[in-house]
């Protein structure tokens, strides 16, 4: 699944500076692998690189596993 949208919080300053964003849910680690290594994943994160605020210094990555 994937999921993307705009900072609704209330907490002021607690964004760092990040208004947009985006989860991707994954079955396993296996699952988040391949979509890493997959040749359009790198076109479009370099896409989105390009265009952050700051190139690579606009973008944060942040791994969770869950119980679900």
């Amino acid at each position: 699944a994937v999921h993307i949208g705009t900072n609704v919080s209330p907490e002021e300053g607690m964004d760092k500076g990040f208004g947009d964003g985006f989860i991707v849910d994954f079955a396993d680690s296996f699952a988040r692998h391949a979509y890493l290594e997959d040749p359009e994943h790198k076109q479009t994160g370099g896409r989105l690189v390009a265009a952050a605020e700051g190139g690579i210094a606009g973008i944060l990555v942040y791994d969770l596993e869950t119980d679900d």
